[in-house]
């Protein structure tokens, strides 16, 4: 079986970012969920949730990516959760 491909969406638990989030879920992407604000976390947590009910995974990241030292974070983990982003 062919390895699943990741994506990264930053500001991506509302607007056009949610609605990239779920489509790649759709196409068959695990994807990482960033958001900013700390009151977005729920709303990370409920995208999260709708990504796994798809059948790919999901890890959410709360980073500033106006701050190198969140980007650098972020992409840590992300390519710790699923090897790689593409």
């Amino acid at each position: 079986m062919a390895e699943r491909k990741c994506a990264l969406v930053t500001g991506s638990v509302t607007g056009m970012g949610r609605a990239m989030i779920l489509r790649l879920a759709r196409d068959g992407f695990d994807t990482v969920i960033n958001y900013h604000r700390q009151e977005r976390a729920e709303e990370a947590r409920q995208l999260i949730r709708e990504v796994q009910a798809m059948g790919t995974g999901a890890i959410a990241v709360q980073a500033d990516v106006s701050q190198s030292t969140d980007c650098d974070r972020l992409v840590q983990e992300a390519t710790d959760a699923f090897g790689r982003i593409d």
